[in-house]
């Protein structure tokens, strides 16, 4: 996750939108690469696409 990371935000820009909750192991993996990171809720259906659009 932290290489996937790195390539994805290697600009520096950017938020990482995860769904809440979500693994704790990519919420550390980001920390340590000062990517910020938005909680989005999830529906029975999946990730809630308003919410995210919101964030």
């Amino acid at each position: 996750m932290l290489l996937v990371l790195r390539v994805l935000f290697c600009s520096g820009e950017g938020v990482l939108a995860v769904a809440n909750p979500c693994f704790v192991g990519i919420v550390g993996a980001a920390r340590l690469l000062d990517v910020d990171v938005v909680p989005v809720d999830e529906t029975n259906l999946g990730i809630d696409l308003d919410g995210l659009e919101e964030v």
